[in-house]
């Protein structure tokens, strides 16, 4: 894909970027038939994805990575939906657990940081490898998968938006051995709410609080010191002392700093 082709696509009407995600599922079901899957981590993105997903196969395989660090809210709206829409879910428990990588890699970075001496940039966590990348590859191989819906979109990040432009939308994985495709790489937030209003779409009450959906225990993307010490005050001093045991220098600011 050139980046006149991205452009294009993102600049689609609203009505279009439905049909083209229509379209692109109804592809992947004639291609791999049973052997898909929809990685799910329950924030609004991935669920409408499996809304789509679920028109062509309501009891296609839901692969979940429960990290042990999600926050209550998730779990109990990833059970709740699981009920109500009768969801084959497939629960992935972490090959590590959040606690043993802080302790053998430390506390995890955003993937671009500015430091005094230029940029560091450590590429992906370790723990989202160990508790999601690992396990999910594991377990979707043991299933026989070969490809997996998700809800990655371009506006989640520079780096997703160039992913895209680099990969497509459909992509095949040599390392881990499956396809990747994203129905709604298109999509922005702004549409992705729009469509889960018109449709009626349960979303993760989380929401209400943060914009962003992950592990509660997350210092990898930027602003995670202010969201944490808002709703999750106790568990951000605790994080401040472990990181300051550890001589991470990032435990410099206090809980006051924020409220």
């Amino acid at each position: 894909m050139n980046f006149e082709q991205f452009d294009s696509r993102v600049k689609a009407s609203y009505e279009d970027k439905i049909n083209y995600t229509r379209k692109i599922i109804r592809k992947a079901y004639n291609e791999f038939g049973r052997k898909l899957s929809v990685s799910c981590s329950f924030g609004k993105d991935s669920v409408v994805v499996l809304y789509f997903a679920r028109e062509l196969d309501p009891d296609i395989p839901v692969l979940w990575a429960n990290t042990g660090v999600e926050f209550p809210e998730t779990v109990k709206f990833a059970r709740k939906l699981t009920r109500e829409w009768g969801l084959n879910l497939i629960e992935v428990k972490p090959a590590k657990t959040f606690w043993q990588c802080v302790n053998e890699y430390g506390f995890p970075w955003p993937r671009k940081v500015k430091m005094k001496n230029g940029y560091k940039t450590p590429g992906t966590p370790r723990c989202c490898y160990w508790m999601k990348e690992k396990s999910l590859k594991d377990k979707i191989q043991e299933l026989g998968i070969e490809a997996t819906f998700t809800g990655l979109t371009w506006d989640e990040s520079y780096q997703r938006k160039w992913l895209i432009i680099r990969h497509g939308d459909w992509y095949f994985v040599k390392k881990k051995g499956y396809w990747f495709i994203h129905p709604i790489a298109y999509w922005n937030t702004f549409e992705v709410w729009m469509f889960i209003e018109e449709n009626n779409i349960p979303f993760n009450p989380m929401y209400e609080k943060i914009e962003r959906i992950g592990c509660r225990t997350c210092t990898a993307h930027f602003g995670w010191e202010k969201q944490m010490a808002l709703v999750s005050p106790k568990l951000y001093n605790y994080i401040m002392k472990k990181m300051r045991e550890l001589g991470d220098p990032r435990a410099t600011y206090l809980i006051s700093d924020f409220v």
